[in-house]
């Protein structure tokens, strides 16, 4: 339907689906992109997105990604912090490159039931996995899960704060991701500062298109328009 209504005011439509952590995004996110052209301008779909060479094997993992940010446990954190650590691969420097503080990096708060939970998940592991008396009504197959280091985390969506809606739960720290966190797993360099209310800033990091994947998407255009 999307690629008829385009042709009618003259627009010739190719789809490609992108899988974020072949282009070095240590996350599961796969998104559909439209690409859309004039007619009477060239086009070669053999040019389309190429993959990075990663492989399944040595795709970024999470731990990867976020292991050089602070320690931090509920409710704790500040706007803007010093690293404790060096970076430590090329993706942290490459994270760093601009930045000399942290931040967004706050925790959120989390209740005294909700820190029982959390304490007894292990990485891979939900909500199904708790005892009987503490397992919740979750309409999320996922939620209350806790991440795991050495693997790729799942879609980053917006309430990544919240343990009911997913595995958001940081693989060693009992707490959910931090905002920071977050825009790692998403490839968001640390001088990228979000704004707003913890909900807004949710919502920034969650609905973004990850910048490594816009990059790949923007030097496709280069070659294709600008060569």
């Amino acid at each position: 339907i999307i690629q008829d209504e385009f042709k009618k005011i003259g627009y010739n439509l190719t789809l490609q689906v992108l899988s974020s952590a072949d282009y070095g995004v240590p996350q599961i996110r796969q998104r559909v992109f439209f690409i859309g052209l004039r007619e009477d301008l060239p086009f070669d779909k053999n040019k389309l997105i190429p993959k990075i060479d990663f492989s399944k094997k040595n795709y970024l993992k999470l731990w990867d990604a976020i292991s050089d940010l602070p320690q931090i446990n509920s409710g704790q954190g500040e706007a803007n912090q010093k690293y404790l650590l060096k970076p430590k691969n090329n993706y942290q420097k490459l994270m760093r490159k601009n930045s000399k503080q942290v931040f967004n990096h706050v925790a959120t708060p989390h209740d005294e039931m909700a820190i029982k939970r959390i304490k007894l998940i292990k990485q891979g592991q939900n909500f199904r996995d708790l005892p009987k008396n503490l397992q919740t009504k979750s309409v999320h197959s996922g939620a209350w899960g806790r991440l795991e280091a050495n693997g790729l985390a799942p879609t980053i969506t917006t309430r990544f704060d919240t343990p009911s809606v997913g595995r958001v739960i940081h693989p060693y720290q009992d707490r959910t991701l931090t905002v920071r966190e977050a825009a790692r797993i998403q490839s968001f360099p640390d001088d990228f500062v979000f704004y707003g209310n913890r909900t807004s800033q949710g919502i920034q990091v969650g609905n973004s298109v990850p910048p490594l994947v816009g990059k790949a998407i923007g030097k496709m255009f280069i070659k294709q328009f600008l060569n």
